[in-house]
């Protein structure tokens, strides 16, 4: 049908009725436009919950201080990974992180830390090794460290024995400055990881969960003068800690 019969019937607006549909049509994108922009920046989307994941080294406190306050000053609809980057900048043993915002006030953010908890014998030389297991040949103790059996050398630079590993999650959840206290970390089939402090009594962890929670028990009985003198604290149920004076098998 031609443009001329869409006249006749009505379907085709007049080149003046066209011009206003434009002109609307601008003014509603623009409203809309200035709306976003006033929300973008609005109270309403002020980030008010920061939830930071993966910090278990000596400035946890700290980063997560400086992570909160950065975050608190952005929107949901707004918010710069950069600036956040930017104010853990000199912290040593983190190597980056990740966020994602959670409308309307909310964000997430995941921090990638390379935290040494222990020391494995490797190529003939001690070699500290990270929390999850990964050795960092360059990186030099930042004190005395736990040592830790891990038999065989790891393969390409991982502790991949499954007791070691159980030893290394136990030690990453640990609270950091208790690790300076800590002799060595075995793994047995009676008390699971065994945690011998220096000068101080053996931790026994039992079976592999609740372990930040057993870590909170355990340090709660060691500030208990009562114990004093303890051979070991039994963990494997953190609700109720048991400190033994006398050896026990570990078989």
């Amino acid at each position: 049908m031609s443009r001329g019969s869409n006249r006749r019937f009505g379907w085709w607006p007049s080149k003046h009725a066209r011009r206003r549909i434009v002109l609307v049509t601008l003014v509603l994108a623009a409203g809309l436009g200035g709306g976003y922009v006033w929300l973008r920046h609005s109270s309403l989307v002020q980030i008010k919950t920061v939830t930071v994941n993966g910090l278990a080294g000596p400035n946890v406190t700290q980063i997560q201080t400086r992570l909160t306050a950065e975050a608190e000053k952005m929107t949901t609809l707004d918010f710069n990974v950069t600036k956040l980057r930017r104010a853990i900048t000199g912290f040593r043993f983190v190597l980056g992180l990740t966020a994602s915002t959670y409308f309307p006030s909310g964000i997430v953010i995941d921090v990638n830390e390379q935290v040494p908890v222990a020391t494995v014998l490797s190529a003939g030389r001690q070699v500290v090794v990270d929390s999850r297991g990964l050795l960092l040949p360059t990186t030099p103790a930042p004190f005395a460290l736990p040592t830790l059996e891990i038999g065989t050398n790891p393969p390409g630079g991982m502790v991949s024995n499954l007791n070691a590993l159980n030893a290394l999650n136990v030690l990453g959840q640990a609270p950091y400055p208790l690790i300076a206290h800590i002799a060595t970390v075995t793994e047995n089939a009676t008390n699971g990881v065994v945690v011998q402090l220096r000068d101080g009594p053996q931790l026994f962890f039992g079976p592999m969960a609740l372990i930040a929670q057993k870590w909170i028990a355990a340090t709660t009985v060691l500030a208990d003068h009562h114990a004093a003198g303890a051979a070991y604290i039994d963990l494997s149920d953190p609700s109720r800690p048991a400190a033994g004076s006398t050896s026990v098998g570990q078989g």
